[in-house]
């Protein structure tokens, strides 16, 4: 290491022993070049004085950057010692190494003391003998840190701490306690609150734990101005507000949407179906589900001169025997009677359905099916922009819907019939039942009308977010499955099978004496609100 000029031997040992004065010594921040010098939020880090620390902090605040610090802290200036990277998942474990590893990149005097370093299993070792090594808990599969019985440390990194299971720590409780051959093992935890009061809440709130607990939400980070400030929570829902930026803990059994919130958005109407004129948009949503529910279809209806989003109509495709059959016959009707722009259907039980309804769209050009209709895995990803950084980070597709309709909610500006109780019980029984590998698990009961709403709503602002009045959150934007090329042998064998399958799918009995706007004279036996 190149040392300060005229650095005296003690002041020498005082930096080595204090991980925030020897990075701010020592190290190159990998992505500037620069100095490294420590914010807010990593000054606090790399200061805490107790062996056991617990960490709440907002996301892209200098968490990692920390850890990562630590570590190579810890294995550079002491000789055979362990540090145990941890985490639920392997993600955790692999984004915490390729911070340490973008440091020793940018740092050739630590690089140059590396010995050896591996990706499977993350695995870096010293001339000095020291070691940073990861593993992961295996926690949403069970696997009770299966990959770490059997390990010594003499400091543990445990990223994403919430999301351990009971199970995992009594596995890891012998590392903790270890200290009879390595003295006592410093532990650092760090996590975004769930809603579990397991042990890393208790390491949070209950002081016998003896945990020196560092909680800095983001209206305490110095950095972030007014005006920043400002957009997070303008674009923030109640519940993202508070657990990821304020870094709280959620209680279990919290309602989703806000009673007030509900109360503000029921108008007295009644629903009908849109005329389709351009001068609205108007999104369907389609939430499939044979088995107990029917299929919910849903369309709702903004202006581009007003900030008004409404639930226009909805109905409900009883179970049956045909019930899937009957719902695509129904979206074919509903897109002839009022040419909606898009269609946006849940791919989970839909796959097939959606296979044909753009099949439909393809041979029957003028309908614009087959580019309307967008199907979506509520358990993918999409990608959406940081309102802290900007930067685009990945989030669970149903997370973003969620958050999405609880914002216009809270903001006032979605309404729905007052006549439409079924929605409003559904609304006001959504709750948070637990938290597991950072999504938040809802009501998986009588919620189908809100997914089919949620799934409409995101369609808005992810095709129109520009040409709205009111945005109420930043624009989501979906990770596209490639398309398949298909060669002319499959084209033909579709056509084949789209030929064959008209019959059951189109019953022109049905849409007899339609034209766009009316409603025929044997409508799809149905429930309307």
């Amino acid at each position: 290491m190149d040392l300060p000029e005229n650095t005296e031997l003690d002041e020498l040992l005082e930096i080595v022993e204090d991980p925030l004065r020897w990075a701010e010594t020592f190290l190159i921040e990998p992505t500037s070049g620069k100095p490294f010098k420590a914010n807010y939020v990593e000054r606090k880090i790399l200061s805490a004085k107790g062996p056991w620390v617990v960490l709440r902090i907002p996301r892209r605040q200098g968490k990692s950057y920390s850890l990562a610090i630590l570590a190579l802290w810890a294995a550079t200036t002491k000789q055979n010692y362990t540090v145990l990277v941890l985490g639920p998942g392997e993600s955790h474990v692999t984004n915490l190494f390729d911070y340490i590893r973008n440091f020793l990149s940018a740092n050739p005097h630590l690089a140059t003391a590396v010995t050896e370093n591996t990706k499977s299993p993350h695995r870096i070792r010293f001339s000095n003998g020291s070691m940073i090594t990861g593993r992961t808990t295996g926690s949403g599969n069970n696997k009770q840190a299966i990959s770490a019985r059997g390990l010594g440390a003499n400091m543990v990194i445990i990223d994403e701490a919430a999301y351990l299971k009971e199970a995992d720590f009594a596995a890891l409780s012998p590392i903790f306690t270890n200290d009879y051959y390595v003295g006592t093992v410093r532990i650092y935890a760090a996590s975004t609150p769930t809603a579990e009061h397991g042990r890393y809440y208790l390491w949070n709130t209950d002081p016998s734990y003896q945990f020196e607990v560092i909680h800095v939400p983001i209206t305490d980070v110095p950095e972030i101005t007014p005006e920043r400030l400002a957009l997070i929570r303008a674009t923030s829902s109640e519940q993202e507000w508070i657990v990821e930026h304020m870094a709280e803990f959620p209680d279990i059994g919290d309602n989703v949407f806000r009673n007030t919130d509900i109360d503000k958005a029921k108008q007295h109407y009644t629903y009908t179906l849109p005329s389709p004129s351009h001068n609205t948009i108007k999104i369907v949503g389609v939430d499939w589900d044979k088995y107990s529910s029917g299929v919910n279809i849903v369309v709702i209806e903004a202006s581009k001169y007003s900030p008004e989003i409404k639930l226009a109509y909805r109905e409900e495709i009883p179970r049956s025997e045909y019930t899937l059959t009957d719902a695509i016959k129904r979206i074919i009707q509903l897109n002839a009677a009022i040419d909606p722009d898009y269609i946006f259907i849940d791919r989970g039980y839909g796959e097939s359905q959606i296979e044909t309804l753009k099949l439909y769209g393809k041979n029957h050009p003028e309908s614009g099916m087959h580019r309307k209709v967008i199907g979506i895995q509520f358990n993918e990803n999409v990608d959406v922009p940081d309102p802290v950084t900007g930067e685009m980070i990945k989030k669970q597709f149903k997370s973003v819907m969620l958050n999405t309709l609880a914002k216009v909610l809270e903001d006032g500006i979605f309404k729905f019939s007052d006549k439409d109780t079924i929605f409003e019980r559904q609304l006001r029984g959504y709750k948070i039942l637990s938290t597991s590998g950072g999504r938040i698990q809802t009501t998986r009961r009588n919620e189908h009308i809100i997914d089919a709403v949620g799934l409409a709503i995101f369609g808005l602002y992810d095709k129109f977010r520009n040409e709205l009045k009111s945005a109420p959150a930043e624009k989501p934007v979906l990770i596209k499955r490639p398309e398949p090329v298909k060669s002319p042998k499959a084209q033909k064998a579709e056509k084949e099978l789209f030929r064959t399958m008209a019959p059951a799918i189109l019953d022109r009995s049905l849409t007899r004496g339609w034209s766009r706007g009316t409603i025929g004279d044997k409508p799809l036996p149905r429930k309307t609100f």
